[in-house]
């Protein structure tokens, strides 16, 4: 595998609290400490209003301006890796969060988390290393599962050690200097401490990598925190459809979204061969879906607002002309091969389970649906309202 740090963008995330030093103790680990060193062209912050203030104060602004004084320090160009606009701070209701302490604040910071990892892991010329040190717990575990999802084979993650404890958090200290000073032991007021005393160990955090397992619009940018845990779940379950007819939905393990009028009639329509038993194993010539029913079927349902109702009436009536070519075997297809493509779009990688498929028997070609009648039911999908 190609080392992460021959990529030409090179990119450090971490979740900071009210200790933005865990940015520099992280830094100075992957400069230091590694060979070769990881020295990220890029630095970017999850946190709250409170801490990105700290950050500003601590890592940016004059007198402070740690990450400056790292590179004066060691020679390593990260003054500029860190701006302003880097700094990501999770918002409710456009507002700036101080802190994390409701429901609804952990939904926005989860969403947040979501949606930085799956922007920065866009880019295949970008190599990440993810810090879990800084933050709430929360923060944490939510980016942990977020990498997990996300995640390439060149990023990383881990959790940075800072000894003895004296040092870790202190106010004064953000990494070993090359000449040691003395810092007041925190723990013992008056009492000195040396930096020359200080150990930082990179503590490389192994995780599964889920990301070939998520569909396609999840990859491209239609997310959400909700529905890309439900899928990455929806992976590792059994198979269930459930076909909720008044809602005009289906929810495959859990992921619910809409079928047009024609799909969803087809597809309705193939699920009850399977659950009856019809034909094979529930698969059908295309001579077994009457046009009557299929019609029926579409008019039926209670949002169908199929416009081309008439025209589908039109050409099913062709049927029995000797005149005419019989339609449907062609109309069955184009259904199919939409319905199929939908399923795609939306399951990813475990789409096949769901699909339509063929079967060929004495020369025919058959469609069914190739799931456990145990694994079919119609009834009301569980709808989170994020899917569609």
């Amino acid at each position: 595998m190609r080392d992460a740090s021959t990529f030409s963008r090179r990119i450090l995330l971490c979740t900071v609290g009210l200790a933005p030093q865990i940015v520099t103790e992280t830094l100075y680990a992957l400069c230091m400490e590694r060979t070769p060193p990881f020295l990220p062209t890029e630095i970017h912050v999850i946190t709250t209003a409170q801490g990105e203030a700290r950050t500003r104060q601590m890592l940016l602004n004059p007198p402070q301006e740690q990450l400056a004084k790292f590179e004066a320090e060691f020679g390593f160009p990260v003054a500029e890796a860190l701006t302003v606009g880097r700094i990501h701070v999770v918002q409710a209701d456009g507002v700036q969060l101080g802190d994390i302490s409701t429901e609804a604040h952990n939904k926005a910071l989860a969403d947040l988390i979501i949606q930085t990892v799956h922007e920065v892991t866009r880019d295949d010329r970008a190599a990440i290393h993810f810090s879990i040190a800084g933050g709430r717990k929360t923060m944490g575990v939510l980016l942990g599962l977020a990498v997990s999802l996300f995640a390439r084979p060149q990023d990383s993650l881990s959790h940075v050690l800072v000894e003895p404890q004296p040092l870790e958090q202190h106010p004064e200290f953000f990494f070993p200097p090359r000449i040691a000073r003395d810092l007041e032991d925190k723990f013992n007021p008056g009492v000195p401490i040396s930096t020359d005393k200080a150990r930082i160990v990179l503590a490389e955090i192994p995780f599964v990598r889920l990301r070939q397992g998520l569909p396609m619009h999840l990859l491209e940018g239609a997310w959400s925190f909700t529905e890309t845990v439900a899928r990455a779940q929806a992976a590792v379950t059994s198979p269930e459809l459930v076909i909720d007819r008044a809602a005009q939905k289906v929810s495959c393990q859990g992921i619910i979204f809409e079928l047009t009028p024609m799909q969803f009639s087809l597809y309705s329509l193939l699920a009850k061969r399977r659950l009856c038993g019809m034909g094979s194993d529930g698969f059908v010539h295309w001579t077994e879906i009457g046009g009557d029913e299929f019609i029926a079927e579409i008019e039926s349902l209670p949002l169908t607002t199929f416009h081309d109702l008439n025209r589908l009436r039109r050409d099913f009536a062709k049927i029995g002309d000797t005149k005419q070519e019989d339609p449907r075997p062609d109309k069955f297809e184009q259904a199919k091969a939409r319905l199929n493509e939908r399923i795609r779009e939306r399951l990813g990688h475990f789409s096949p389970t769901y699909e339509v498929k063929s079967r060929k028997a004495r020369s025919q070609s058959l469609l069914g649906l190739d799931l456990p009648v145990s694994a079919i039911r119609f009834g009301a999908v569980d709808d989170d309202s994020e899917s569609n």
